[in-house]
């Protein structure tokens, strides 16, 4: 029988940040790449254990911060700096106030507020908010970037915290029945620019033409009748099908029709900070296996998977 006393919740996060940067120092002396890590997917990651570690001695924290310690100097200065779209409902967006809402935003105040510090949310377009955590001007991003192999050059990436089906938007009067249809010669399919959709489109529909636009643009062409198609996530294309009955998804609800891949949106930091990409993994899991990111995925992103348009 285990009598011993359950760990506090913040006790838990505040060792997991110095236990977190010693593994990444072990494991950098070892030559373990943090690559390796960033590929593996959270959502099925163990349970935090519920047992406190030994304190560490001070050579083992110095030698953990000396491969980079953000996380330290976010904590000194008691700002903690996350670039984000405020475009994409329901991941971020501005409410009727015009104050950040979505699950992005909620999931930074929960950040800011266990680390115990002010949240400096930075709102920019999509194409900057890479470019500018490289240039140091973010801690980090939270908009649901996905870690694929050309991002993974210039950073490392936390395990998923969220993830998006994506589909085919067609127009209603479409007669193919399942996506891969739609790789024909002179089918014209439009995607977000930039993002993975775009990627993924380029892949999966060789023959067609490929066309990049900014949302919602990609989804109006495809409304008006100037293009066939548009590569969406079910939580933005289903909400624009309903507002747009001259649209639908093609092969809905038929998942194995439908769905043309999976994304898992991470959270992306500069090379060489173990330390604070070590804690994030650890602070997501925490909350992946108490069931708290999996309740506000159902609350807040469920609803637009069902086309639900309910932040207007």
């Amino acid at each position: 029988m285990n009598t011993q006393k359950p760990i506090d919740r913040r006790d838990f996060l505040k060792q997991a940040g110095t236990i977190v940067g010693m593994a990444a120092a072990a494991g950098l002396v070892a030559g373990c790449g943090a690559q390796e890590q960033a590929a593996a997917p959270a959502a099925t990651a163990p349970a935090a254990s519920g047992t406190a570690a030994a304190a560490p001695t001070a050579e083992l924290v110095a030698q953990a911060g000396s491969f980079g310690n953000i996380l330290a100097d976010i904590r000194k200065k008691g700002k903690i700096t996350i670039a984000s779209t405020l475009r994409y409902p329901p991941q971020a967006y501005r409410d009727k106030k015009n104050q950040p809402a979505g699950y992005d935003p909620e999931l930074m105040n929960m950040l800011a507020k266990d680390l115990e510090v002010e949240l400096d949310l930075v709102d920019v377009e999509w194409a900057a908010i890479l470019p500018g955590l490289a240039a140091g001007k973010y801690d980090t991003a939270l908009i649901g970037i996905a870690n694929k192999p050309s991002r993974l050059v210039t950073f490392d990436f936390t395990g998923g915290y969220v993830h998006f089906d994506q589909w085919l938007l067609v127009r209603a009067e479409e007669t193919a029945t399942e996506w891969r249809e739609m790789n024909v010669e002179g089918k014209r399919i439009t995607a977000q620019i930039g993002a993975t959709p775009e990627y993924t489109a380029r892949e999966l529909f060789p023959k067609a033409e490929i066309i990049p636009l900014k949302l919602p643009e990609c989804m109006l062409e495809v409304s008006s009748g100037r293009a066939d198609a548009s590569l969406v996530t079910d939580a933005t294309g289903m909400p624009f099908a309903k507002e747009h009955p001259e649209t639908k998804l093609l092969g809905w609800p038929d998942t194995t029709k439908g769905v043309v891949g999976r994304e898992w949106g991470c959270i992306p930091v500069r090379k060489g900070e173990h330390t604070f990409l070590h804690f994030l993994d650890s602070w997501l899991k925490w909350y992946w296996e108490r069931g708290t990111l999996p309740a506000m995925i159902d609350r807040i992103i469920l609803p637009a998977r069902q086309g639900i348009k309910y932040w207007e």
